[in-house]
């Protein structure tokens, strides 16, 4: 069992429909083994918060909210 730790870039790819590397980061994740997990740190969702917050969109809000329960979330040091 492999585990994926998903950096604030590599969730930004997935918002950012322009982004060049969306894609490549959607195939790499649908390509991960049904036993692996894909996991985010809490300081990757708080720096989303952040960000969220500065450009004050609802919409915003409701991803970065999905992410939380999409993905565990481990705690780092």
């Amino acid at each position: 069992m492999r585990k994926y730790l998903l950096d604030s870039n590599t969730i930004s790819y997935l918002y950012d429909a322009k982004s060049p590397f969306r894609d490549a980061v959607k195939k790499n994740l649908t390509s991960v083994s049904e036993g692996d997990e894909v996991v985010v740190s809490i300081l990757t969702i708080y720096e989303h918060y952040y960000g969220v917050a500065k450009a004050e969109s609802v919409n915003d809000t409701d991803l970065v909210e999905g992410l939380e329960e999409a993905c565990s979330i481990i705690l780092t040091k």
